[in-house]
């Protein structure tokens, strides 16, 4: 947020409004205190969860539309592994499961939020598709035609191709990477109608979760 700031008041006052979100006090509280001594913060802080993000709106009655949206969502953080100490030994296959449907529903409610030709960046400090490649495929089928991706070019920072195939773990897959042998491959399903009766009925596993190629042809939209 504060780099965000910084970028709004390169030149003379600062342009525009910006408005930080975050379900936790304490971080609110850390920002507030940061920016109080600045002569001018165009900064508006809401505390809420970001799914149900309200509709803000000006004096005369206009929705406010973003012109740029950040989604950083919770996640589980598994890209963090080389500086988090304990958290590969804690890492299990089902790791990410648990926070794709909420990373989706930020994802959804951010593009909602956005003017047209607005620009939205998702970010997570996952590594595993089932929080990134999918979360951000499940929410171009479901806004197809009215969104799209941007290249991303950054100096200095190498990129590499998102996944357009990947597997999703049953939930019977073992949860310690030492019991993970041969036989987990038996525990992966490459689609939805893979899916086992007892994993659809858990809910835990969702066709959001899969490549669109695997449930674009036979659903309207994304569950």
């Amino acid at each position: 947020t504060l780099q965000l700031l910084d970028r709004m008041s390169v030149v003379g006052l600062p342009a525009g409004l910006l408005v930080a979100n975050d379900r936790k006090d304490s971080r609110l509280k850390k920002l507030i205190h940061r920016v109080r001594g600045a002569p001018s913060v165009p900064l508006l802080v809401t505390r809420c969860d970001a799914r149900d993000f309200p509709n803000l709106a000006w004096a005369d009655g206009t929705l406010v539309r973003f012109d740029r949206v950040l989604c950083d969502v919770p996640c589980s953080g598994d890209g963090t592994v080389r500086k988090a100490k304990g958290l590969l030994q804690r890492w299990h296959p089902r790791a990410g499961l648990g926070y794709h449907q909420t990373q989706l529903d930020i994802l959804l409610r951010g593009l909602e939020q956005l003017a047209p030709g607005g620009i939205l960046a998702y970010s997570t400090c996952a590594l595993g598709p089932v929080e990134c490649e999918a979360v951000v495929a499940s929410a171009l089928w479901r806004f197809r035609g009215a969104v799209q991706t941007l290249p991303i070019d950054v100096p200095g920072l190498r990129l590499q191709a998102g996944l357009t195939e990947w597997k999703v773990p049953s939930m019977a897959t073992p949860a310690s990477p030492s019991q993970v042998d041969a036989q987990t491959e038996g525990m992966l399903y490459a689609q939805w109608e893979d899916v086992n009766d007892d994993d659809k009925k858990s809910g835990r596993l969702q066709r959001s979760m899969f490549p669109p190629m695997a449930y674009a042809a036979t659903c309207a939209s994304a569950r």
